[in-house]
């Protein structure tokens, strides 16, 4: 968060990768009275370090991945325009199955969310 306070002119993608993976381990591990809020902050910080690398080299594989760790953050209008995005990116014959990662994406987090589970999320930074 301080280093993006500087206000980068070009944020380090390689450090933003790293953050996702953070971020994804502190929300799995959030526990006590606050891991609901605790666990959301975290994803919350992941969904921007995805936004950084899914804005970097544009592909529907970065905006999915954005998609959900903004959907276990509860950011739903971030996470459909990402979605949006990776449909829009997608090749005219992959379109189909694209949307189809993308809603799959959604459910699997809000899934997650939803059930406070600590499921596989970590793995899926592009």
């Amino acid at each position: 968060q301080r280093y993006l306070a500087t206000n980068p002119e070009k944020p380090n993608i390689g450090l933003a990768r790293v953050m996702v993976q953070a971020y994804s381990g502190l929300a799995q591990s959030a526990t006590g009275d606050n891991a609901a809020e605790d666990s959301k902050t975290a994803w919350g910080g992941a969904a921007g370090a995805a936004e950084l690398i899914a804005a970097d080299k544009p592909n529907p594989d970065g905006y999915i991945a954005l998609v959900q760790f903004a959907t276990l953050a509860g950011q739903t209008s971030k996470a459909d325009l990402a979605g949006k995005k990776a449909i829009e990116l997608a090749p005219k014959n992959e379109k189909k199955s694209v949307k189809q990662k993308v809603a799959s994406a959604k459910a699997a987090a809000a899934s997650q969310a939803g059930g406070g589970g600590a499921g596989g999320a970590a793995g899926t930074a592009p």
